[in-house]
């Protein structure tokens, strides 16, 4: 998690750099442009990572839902077996 505000804070400064170099030295000012795209894109695939990561560490909870779910969606078909004589829109 350090690794990506790390990531930020220096794609954000060379950014800065980049827009601040541009007019006095083209070079300087895309090679920090350079760097900041670099840093954003490490950035992303982190946060991207950290996002499967999470999902991985939840997957056996969303796994018991899914099955609870299920069993309640089962308990509630049998229980549902049609109208009954005591019905009132029951008709032979």
């Amino acid at each position: 998690m350090g690794f990506m505000f790390t990531t930020i804070v220096i794609a954000a400064l060379a950014g800065y750099g980049a827009y601040s170099f541009w007019d006095k030295n083209r070079f300087i000012g895309l090679c920090l442009a350079s760097v900041s795209g670099v840093a954003a894109v490490v950035a992303f695939f982190i946060l991207l990572f950290q996002a499967v990561a999470l999902t991985f560490k939840l997957l056996p909870l969303i796994v018991v839902g899914v099955v609870v779910w299920l069993i309640y969606l089962g308990i509630q078909s049998r229980n549902d077996t049609g109208p009954s004589s005591a019905s009132p829109e029951y008709t032979e």
